[in-house]
């Protein structure tokens, strides 16, 4: 018997039941990393430590952030191909059914603009390298591990960005 999953699409809750609650100090620095958007501002910094949910803040941020600006286009870089991949298993139980999550590294590409792109700075810069037009193809850039950033190599798609 074959089924057709996209069937029971309408059936699926719009949260995932794995969805957690924010601490309070997580709820604050939501609040205040959406206070980077404000006009005139265009960066923010979340800083917490090790184990106190700083994907829990990043994962609520962008799903807060894609249900006030549905078409808009979101990067999330990271350093290496592994903790791209966990930012995006990550991130899931926090995103609602309808936000799309896509992988680009160690040759992997999006197959298509809409949703959340969790890349490493070496793909993204691969692809502007080879003529893609990416500079300011995103509304929204989320760094992992921002202290990587301030590297020639990994600014190089920010640059391009800002």
């Amino acid at each position: 018997m074959q089924v057709n999953l996209l069937s029971y699409e309408g059936e699926m809750p719009v949260e995932s039941s794995f969805k957690r609650p924010l601490r309070e100090y997580q709820s604050r620095a939501v609040e205040r990393i959406q206070l980077s958007l404000d006009p005139g501002r265009s960066k923010g910094l979340v800083t917490l430590a090790t184990g106190l949910g700083k994907t829990m803040v990043v994962s609520t941020f962008i799903a807060d952030y894609l249900e006030k600006n549905q078409n808009a286009k979101v990067l999330v870089l990271a350093h290496i191909s592994d903790l791209v991949r966990q930012l995006n298993r990550s991130c899931w139980s926090q995103f609602s059914k309808f936000i799309e999550t896509h992988i680009w590294t160690d040759g992997e590409m999006p197959a298509y603009a809409e949703g959340v792109k969790f890349a490493t700075w070496q793909s993204i810069s691969s692809a502007m390298n080879n003529g893609e037009p990416l500079e300011r193809a995103f509304d929204l850039v989320v760094v992992d591990e921002c202290h990587h950033a301030a590297s020639e190599s990994f600014s190089h798609p920010l640059i391009a960005h800002d």
